[in-house]
This record gives structure tokens, C-alpha cells and sequence, in this order.
């Protein structure tokens, strides 16, 4: 009887030693899950927050190149202007060299 109770606690202890160590890979199996599910959302989360700022990189650069287009245009129509004045002046200009001369 003493030889059974030696061996039933010997064999509780063999049972404990693998619970341990089955929850030890359990654990490590866990934790790696959790390690890739992390670096994942991570991944993730840096794609997404990359793809906002190269959108708004997008928005930015076409609105830029429209107030471009349009400072472009309002200065063709300044220059536009500027000649039609200086053709007057011109023309005054002459007019008054003709009526000075004649």
C-alpha cells in the first residue's frame, strides 16, 4: 500500500509536470498569436494611415496646381490689360507727336 501511494503521488507528480508544460506551449502559442495579430493590426493601421496622407498629399497637390492655373490665368488677364493700356498710351502718344508736329 505504502509502494501505491509512492507511486499514485509519483504519478501525480509526472501529470502536473505535463499539465505545466503543455500550458508553457500553450501559453507560448498564445502569446505568439498575439505577437502576429498586433504586428498585423499595426501593419494594418500604418497602410490605411499611409494611404489617408498620400490621399490628402493627392488633394493638396491638385488643389495647388489649381490655384496655379487659376494665378496663371489672372495674370495672362493682367497682361492682357497692361497691353491694351500701353497700346493706348502708345496711340495717344503718337497723336500728341502728330498734333504737336502739325
Amino acid at each position: 500500500m505504502a509502494i501505491e501511494a509512492v507511486e499514485a503521488v509519483y504519478q501525480a507528480e509526472q501529470n502536473a509536470i505535463q499539465k505545466e508544460k503543455e500550458a508553457v506551449k500553450e501559453r507560448d502559442a498564445i502569446l505568439l498569436k498575439a505577437q502576429q495579430e498586433a504586428n498585423e493590426m499595426i501593419s494594418a493601421i500604418t497602410k490605411e494611415a499611409l494611404e489617408k496622407v498620400k490621399n490628402k498629399l493627392q488633394e493638396a497637390n491638385t488643389q495647388g496646381e489649381k490655384v496655379v492655373e487659376t494665378s496663371k490665368i489672372r495674370a495672362n488677364e493682367e497682361i492682357i490689360k497692361i497691353k491694351e493700356i500701353v497700346d493706348k498710351k502708345s496711340c495717344e502718344a503718337i497723336n500728341f507727336i502728330i498734333s504737336y508736329i502739325a
